[in-house]
Parts: C-alpha cells; structure tokens; sequence
C-alpha cells in the first residue's frame, strides 16, 4: 500500500493542497485532517482550496466522500473546494458518478485559481497499516 503525501502551499486567495499518492480508506482520513488544518490556518477568510490531483495515483470513494463533504462545508461557509489537474483515472470515475462538475474547477466559476505562485507551504505524510516507522511528522518549507 503506497503512503499518501500531502502538501498545502497559502496563497492570498486561497490555498493549495496538493496530494501525492493513494487517497483510499487508510489515507482518507489524513486528507480530511489536512484539509482541516489548511482551513484553520485561513481563519477570518472565506477559505478557497484549490486540490492540485496531479499526483494521485488513485483515489477510491472514501477519498470522493471527503471532498464532497469538505466542500459542501466550505461552500455554506462562503468558501470553496475545487480539484485541478485531475488525471484520466480519478477523472473517468468522477464522470462516471456525476461528480466531475461539483468538484473539478471551471476557469468561469472559479476565476480566482490560477498558478500558484511561491509561497510557505508544509508538508505531512502517512503511513500504510502496519509500518512501523515514526509517527507522522510535518515539514515546513
């Protein structure tokens, strides 16, 4: 089972999580915790998270059950999720089930994201049932 990495860069306008490997059962509730943090990190701010998916190599319906309900929590907020750069394999299961237009971004409903530029950013990683490594840490660049 391949760990999952998530990294959050703060933007101005929004922030941007990016997570690199498997989101599934064993690693959904990471996502949900860093997206969490990303939003406490916000406060005051109508939180706007872009997900960058360019690096999820799969993504099964415990992770597309986090997002749909991070974003209906962001949206009655003020705030709002959308995922970018979503590869072919998470995209075809996102069309399959009707959830590409609620979650993927649309440049004329979210005109706000656009290349991230260089900003503080922090990074954790999980790990796979059974490893024994140590606990999870986080990274701050």
């Amino acid at each position: 089972m391949q760990r999952l990495k998530v990294t959050c860069t703060d933007q101005r306008d929004r922030v941007v999580v990016s997570p690199h490997g498997e989101i599934d059962m064993a690693t959904a509730e990471h996502l949900r915790a860093q997206l969490v943090r990303a939003v406490v990190n916000r406060i005051g701010l109508a939180p706007v998270l872009e997900v960058d998916m360019s690096q999820v190599s799969f993504m099964d319906c415990s992770g597309l059950g986090v997002l749909i309900s991070f974003k209906h929590s962001l949206v009655r907020t003020g705030g709002d999720l959308a995922l970018t750069n979503v590869p072919a394999r998470v995209d075809r299961v996102l069309g399959c089930l009707g959830l590409d237009h609620l979650l993927e971004a649309r440049a004329e409903h979210l005109p706000h994201l656009r290349p991230a530029a260089s900003a503080p950013s922090w990074s954790t990683q999980s790990r796979a049932p059974g490893d024994t490594g140590s606990p999870t840490s986080f990274v701050w660049a």
